[in-house]
Formats: structure tokens, C-alpha cells, sequence
């Protein structure tokens, strides 16, 4: 993909437009690697998604399982579950081979049903919580 504007300001394309921040990226990857939990904390567009997304582009050939969360509109426990459970559904959409098999235990398990959004066509899951011990439960069955 050739791309005529070197100052992109969304989205992430592959390194040649990733700029500096290698020793970021080597504590990420470091933290990885070592099994350390790691927040990035900064104000508002100063690149966090960016870098995340550039480590995740990095060890796309590994045995990772890199899967990335945008929680910031979660309002509750239920909001955060249905969030986790349809980005684990695409990742495991990507993955694997008997997909349908873990999408059908997994929406039996948590209490849920699968809705494909109607313009991209993307799985995600339409939860229906009653109290907040199942939606606890249902982040342990995920």
C-alpha cells in the first residue's frame, strides 16, 4: 500500500509509517514477553492506540494471541463482556477452524445470541444479563 501523505492521524498502516518510539516499543514488547501487566497513560491522541497497534504488528507471527479493546464507552460490567466477547469472536474468527463449534458453546455458556452487523457483516454478541453475578460469571466462562 503506497500512501502519499507520510502524516497520518488514524488508523495504522505498517512500520514504514510508524515513527520513533522503539524504546516504548521494546518495553511493551519486553512486558510481553516477561508476563508483566504494563499501563499506557497519557493524555488524549498522543499515539497509545498507535503504539499498541504497532506491537500487535510485530508479533503477528507469533504464538501470541493479541487481541485489542476499546472499553472507553463501557458504562457497566455487562457493556465490558459484550465488548470482550465479540472481540474474542472475531479473533477467534481469524484463527480458527472448527469457529462455529466454540461460537455456539460460548453463546450457550454466557448467555447470549450472535447478531452480524448489518454493514460490515461482523459477528458480535447481543448479551441479556439479568443481574451482576451472571455478567461476573460470564467473564469467566469467556
Amino acid at each position: 500500500m503506497n500512501i502519499e501523505n507520510p502524516f497520518l492521524i488514524s488508523g495504522y498502516i505498517n512500520p514504514s509509517y510508524f515513527c520513533n518510539r522503539q524504546a516504548e516499543t521494546n518495553r511493551i514488547i519486553s512486558a510481553l514477553q516477561n508476563r508483566r501487566n504494563l499501563t499506557l497513560l497519557s493524555i488524549r491522541r498522543l499515539g497509545k492506540t498507535g503504539l499498541i497497534k504497532h506491537v500487535f504488528h510485530l508479533l503477528k507471527d507469533t504464538d501470541y494471541r493479541l487481541l485489542y479493546l476499546d472499553i472507553f464507552a463501557t458504562n457497566s460490567l455487562q457493556d465490558f463482556v459484550r465488548v470482550l466477547s465479540s472481540a474474542i469472536l472475531l479473533d477467534e474468527k481469524k484463527h480458527s477452524t472448527d469457529y462455529l463449534k466454540k461460537l455456539s458453546k460460548l453463546i450457550a455458556r454466557i448467555k447470549a445470541r450472535l447478531v452480524l452487523d448489518n454493514i460490515t457483516g461482523n459477528p458480535s454478541i447481543e448479551l441479556s444479563y439479568t443481574n451482576y453475578q451472571e455478567a461476573e460469571m460470564g467473564i469467566e466462562q469467556i
